[in-house]
């Protein structure tokens, strides 16, 4: 069934792809309305009214439509999806699909601190396919208060990550690094850890500027005053086996986080094979952050970012953090800042071929630096790196042989 098809009388928005795409994930924004007013919320704003509030009849026809054209996860989202007193029914009738693998909940975690809230979605959930994920912005309450704008929140959507936890559901949680919470965040990671080990997965948002953050210039940090403590978070968590990623739509320029460049590509070539999009009652917009149009009008690059190793996998940054910073804490990186994995072979037959695959690292971007080649065996180290969607850059003699 075509996308037009599942969405037909919606305002649809698509992008431009590289490749064909088949993705097996939808983001469903149930209902605009929400018990916060975050202010960075990407609905609010100048956005308020473009998902508007979906019918549980329309909820239901968009999940079959998706599932039955291939479709295999669903993503409620909104505003906050457990407002919706219906969510439970459209849970039951979405788990009827066989071919439906999984069931995410985005949300801020208030309303499940009611143990009874919890126990209601989760006795919809016969099949045990729901996770959590849930928004916390900092673990200190007057942060995260202010962040949310709404008193009374901090404990509640604390005592929900625990009843999640006590029920022994899968939960991974979201946070927007912002001014007003940037130093904390190895206090945040550590707080996490000591508090809820069981908690494994995090992903990390630098602010999207729509809706709430158009209004909020004071969210915005500065790369180069984040950039230490942000470092220090992630080698922190990697140290603790967590899995940690960037947001597709709240990325960072990859010179910000040297050495951990893979948490910017993994979830955005992710996201671009596996999310359809986001439909809500009166709109559909593909997963657009990898296409031209969408880095043209949301992003920019200064002429050192052009002189940059890294520069066909790094998008830039938003034209509004220029507007407001210029490019403090942007810069080219070159061979010798890089400071990922480096390789420095010869590349002429086979078996040198298959050193380098061997020095790989498959989970982090690395830099191959080619003392010198012949085109076949080149050509099989790249192919290699395609098939095994491993992140490098190829040099020899300062050109940029990979990616082309």
């Amino acid at each position: 069934m075509k996308t037009t098809d599942i969405f037909k009388g919606k305002e649809i928005e698509t992008s431009s792809h590289e490749s064909q795409r088949t993705p097996k994930m939808l983001y469903i924004n149930i209902d605009e309305r929400c018990n916060e007013n975050c202010a960075f919320c990407v609905v609010k704003g100048e956005n308020r009214g473009k998902f508007g509030s979906m019918s549980k009849e329309e909820a239901k026809r968009i999940i079959k439509d998706f599932i039955n054209s291939g479709g295999r996860g669903i993503v409620f989202t909104g505003g906050e999806p457990t407002l919706r007193d219906d969510l439970l029914e459209i849970i039951e009738y979405a788990e009827q699909f066989k071919m439906l693998h999984s069931i995410s909940i985005i949300t801020n975690g208030t309303r499940i601190s009611d143990e009874k809230c919890l126990k209601s979605i989760i006795s919809a959930d016969k099949r045990n396919i729901i996770n959590f994920c849930i928004s916390l912005h900092s673990h200190k309450e007057k942060i995260s208060e202010l962040l949310t704008r709404t008193k009374g929140t901090f404990k509640r959507t604390i005592t929900g990550i625990e009843n999640i936890i006590e029920k022994g559901i899968k939960l991974s949680i979201y946070q927007v690094i912002t001014s007003k919470n940037y130093q904390d965040l190895l206090g945040f990671a550590k707080f996490l850890n000591k508090n809820y080990p069981e908690i494994k997965d995090i992903t990390f948002a630098y602010p999207f500027p729509q809706g709430n953050a158009l209004l909020n210039d004071w969210i915005f940090a500065k790369l180069s005053s984040l950039r230490p403590y942000f470092l220090k978070a992630l080698k922190f968590l990697s140290k603790e086996g967590y899995r940690v990623n960037i947001a597709s739509c709240g990325q960072f320029p990859l010179c910000t986080i040297p050495g951990f460049e893979e948490k910017v590509l993994d979830p955005l070539f992710w996201s671009e094979e596996n999310i359809s999009g986001v439909v809500g009652e009166k709109s559909f917009h593909e997963f657009e952050m990898v296409s031209k149009e969408w880095v043209d009008q949301y992003k920019n690059k200064s002429q050192e970012c052009k002189k940059c190793i890294l520069n066909k996998y790094c998008q830039g940054f938003w034209k509004k953090y220029i507007e407001l910073f210029g490019f403090d804490g942007i810069w080219s990186v070159n061979q010798k800042s890089f400071q990922g994995n480096k390789i420095k072979p010869f590349l002429k037959n086979d078996r040198q071929v298959q050193e380098i695959i061997n020095k790989l690292k498959e989970d982090k971007l690395n830099l191959i630096i080619l003392i010198d080649f012949i085109e076949n065996c080149l050509k099989k180290l790249i192919d290699y790196l395609i098939s095994r969607r491993v992140f490098a850059v190829i040099i020899y003699k300062n050109r940029i042989l990979y990616p082309f």
